[in-house]
C-alpha cells in the first residue's frame, strides 16, 4: 500500500523514509510508528498490519540478521489479530538514555538500507514469478 505524501508529512521526519518504504509491501501496512526520543524514554517502535505472516517473517529475518552483524538489535512483538486474515505486529528498539543516541541514529540508519534492500530483493522475486 502506497502511502500518501499528506500521511507521510506527519509522520516523525528521522523514520519518515523507512515508513514510505515498508508501506511498498503489499502484505504489510504500517498503522503507527515512532522514530525514538531517549530524552523522552520513548523507543523507536512501528506497528503493523500483516496480511501474509510468511512473507512477514522473512523480512523479520532479514532485518534482524542485517542488525545483528552491527551489534543493534531489533525487537518484533506479535500484538493481536486484526481482523480475518491479518494480524498486528511491532518492531521495537529500546535506547532510552541519551548516551545511546548513536545507537538509536544507527539503528535508524541501517534499519532503512535493510528494508531498502529487502524491497528490491521482494521486488525482483516477484517479477520472476509474474
Amino acid at each position: 500500500m502506497t502511502i500518501d505524501e499528506e500521511t507521510l508529512s506527519v509522520i516523525d521526519e528521522k523514520i519518515r523514509e523507512t515508513i514510505r518504504l515498508l508501506n511498498e509491501f503489499p502484505f504489510l501496512r504500517t498503522i503507527g510508528s515512532c522514530q525514538g526520543h531517549p530524552e523522552q524514554v520513548m523507543p523507536l517502535a512501528i506497528t503493523f498490519q500483516v496480511s501474509d505472516e510468511v512473507a512477514w517473517l522473512e523480512l523479520c529475518r532479514y532485518v534482524q540478521r542485517g542488525l545483528r552483524k552491527k551489534d543493534l538489535l531489533l525487537n518484533v512483538q506479535h500484538r493481536y489479530f486484526f481482523e480475518i486474515g491479518t494480524s498486528c505486529w511491532e518492531w521495537e528498539s529500546f535506547h532510552f538514555a541519551e548516551e545511546h543516541r548513536e545507537e538509536l541514529d544507527q539503528t535508524r540508519t541501517e534499519l532503512e538500507q535493510l528494508v531498502r534492500t529487502h524491497l528490491e530483493i521482494f521486488k525482483y522475486q516477484e517479477s520472476k514469478e509474474g
